[in-house]
């Protein structure tokens, strides 16, 4: 078994390609030393993986959409750095001083009662912009399931590219459910 980060292409329709791979070295040795014990993590994979998908697609304009493991000042300033957009998955929790910004706002920007949003939250020394939206699905049983997502993301939000900045960021799963979860499980 070997972790690894792949950065995967999806073009509609359920179509993704998988474009590049970074393993993610987890190697712990007994009776080592904690100076040779080296712990990697997908962010420190993803900076990595970065390097060799700007190097392969130099001209290729890419929106990162990734999950909330990838809210960090470094993944930021890569995409930045590398003239990417990004759509990260936001969990309340994992950069608590975005929440609060966001909280103490005393209007945010609506659309209808599923999305929410304001620009030029301050995360460490970069503006993100972030969304909330609101899903409500009617189940099986006839009772109506809500859940809650939000993103971060360096796309400044409108009123008419909001819900594609959502449906974009909810996409990221038909990468999850499209093969990934086949590679990642997979027993042979």
């Amino acid at each position: 078994h070997r972790s690894v980060l792949e950065a995967k292409l999806y073009f509609g329709n359920n179509l993704v390609c998988s474009i590049a791979s970074e393993p993610i070295e987890n190697t712990e040795y007994i009776d080592q030393s904690e100076e040779k014990i080296k712990q990697d993590c997908e962010s420190k994979a993803f900076i990595r993986l970065a390097k060799k998908i700007k190097q392969s697609f130099p001209r290729l304009p890419i929106i990162i959409t990734a999950d909330g493991l990838y809210v960090s000042q470094k993944v930021i300033q890569t995409c930045t750095d590398n003239g990417w957009d990004y759509i990260i998955r936001y969990k309340e929790g994992c950069a608590p001083t975005i929440a609060l910004e966001y909280q103490a706002l005393p209007e945010k920007e609506k659309i209808g009662s599923e999305i929410e949003y304001q620009n030029q939250i301050i995360f460490q020394n970069t503006d993100v912009n972030l969304i909330y939206y609101t899903e409500k699905k009617v189940q099986t049983d006839g009772k109506e399931k809500i859940t809650e997502f939000a993103w971060i993301t360096n796309i400044t939000i409108t009123k008419s590219n909001a819900k594609k900045i959502v449906k974009a960021g909810r996409n990221r799963w038909k990468i999850e459910n499209q093969g990934f979860n086949r590679q990642k499980h997979w027993q042979g």
